[in-house]
């Protein structure tokens, strides 16, 4: 599938499939389906406030799901196969597994994530 970048004044990319996303002559940012070639398909549709949003929302998860991912990966060791896994252990795994189900991420201005309550660690 191919991905077109987004780019954001702060520096900061968003993926998405099959779209380009680019200023139409009279300096509205509008995206674009594209053709096999990754060529721009049509006029161009205006980005909305509701399409802001969406890719606000589809951000702020992807930090959630990355930032999760590194807690379980500083403690991958704990399932090592000469040791038994603690109680405590497996159930803050599992915690930090349900996170993106049980929490709703936003970002900041800066782009960073913000009111997540994460599990504490044994």
């Amino acid at each position: 599938m191919a991905m077109t970048t987004l780019p954001c004044l702060d520096g900061f990319a968003i993926q998405f499939p099959d779209r380009i996303y680019r200023y139409n002559d009279s300096g509205v940012l509008c995206f674009y389906e594209q053709d096999a070639n990754g060529n721009a398909i049509g006029d161009g549709t205006p980005v909305t406030a509701q399409d802001i949003a969406d890719a606000n929302s589809a951000w702020a998860y992807k930090l959630l799901r990355e930032e999760r991912d590194a807690k379980l990966y500083d403690c991958d060791w704990w399932g090592v196969s000469d040791r038994t896994m603690t109680p405590d252990e497996a159930n803050y795994r599992q915690a930090l597994r349900d996170v993106p189900e049980t929490q709703t991420p936003e970002i900041n201005d800066g782009f960073q994530l913000i009111n997540i309550t994460w599990p504490t660690k044994p």
